[in-house]
């Protein structure tokens, strides 16, 4: 399990660790890789939010089977 906390911008990197985990489920580990995202950003309007949760939930698809 990896677990990710802070805002959910792209200064966060939140991309490359969405990238890395899916190359990590592509390798011949053992076990389900999860990865939880818990965060937002209290001064971002919804639309920002918006916008950026579908950017990275194309990322996450294209990586890896993802279930949101």
């Amino acid at each position: 399990m990896i677990l990710f906390v802070g805002r959910i911008e792209p200064l966060k990197g939140l991309d490359t660790l969405i990238e890395a985990v899916g190359c990590l489920r592509l390798q011949c580990l053992e076990g389900p890789v999860h990865l939880a995202v818990i965060g937002g950003d209290p001064e971002a309007a919804p639309e920002q939010m918006t916008v950026e949760m579908v950017r990275l939930q194309k990322l996450l698809m294209s990586c890896c089977r993802a279930r949101w």
